[in-house]
């Protein structure tokens, strides 16, 4: 019950319009700093973000951006990262292209959370986004669909 919290807020904040709305946290408990340096030895441009019921990192490991997601106790949630099509596995990469062929991707992340990886992909036409999930690497779920509303001819 708490991984699906967790993993409901997180996709909240990932691809929500307001994934910037947390404020910047000037002080940060030692525990939750002693655990991203014991897990991100060589991070570079940390940025550290209060979720309130969270604290989200922002850095870069080896020029590849990541996020990790903190609880207020110094417990690593997960991680994030951004990919490109090509690092998926290769049935996912598969099922997007043939089922989602009139579709193009506009997001494409991997969330992993010790366990196991779970991926993310939003794809996009001309009047609808769906968000899907994949948990076991091998198929896609629906997660949410929304309708794009119309640009307005001004």
């Amino acid at each position: 019950m708490k991984k699906t919290i967790l993993l409901g807020t997180l996709l909240f904040t990932l691809f929500s319009h307001y994934s910037f709305a947390g404020r910047k946290v000037k002080e940060i408990d030692e525990r939750v700093k002693a655990s991203f340096n014991r897990e991100f030895v060589n991070a570079e441009e940390v940025q550290w973000v209060d979720m309130k019921s969270y604290i989200k990192v922002n850095f870069k490991v080896v020029n590849q951006a990541l996020s990790a997601y903190f609880n207020p106790d110094g417990e690593l949630l997960a991680v994030t990262r951004n990919i490109s099509s090509n690092q998926l596995p290769i049935g996912l990469l598969l099922t997007l292209k043939t089922k989602y062929a009139g579709y193009w991707i506009t997001d494409l992340l991997e969330m992993n959370d010790r366990e196991s990886s779970i991926y993310f992909a939003t794809v996009t036409n001309g009047d609808r986004e769906i968000l899907l999930k994949s948990q076991q690497g091998n198929s896609w779920q629906v997660y949410r669909k929304k309708r794009r509303l119309p640009l307005s001819s001004n």
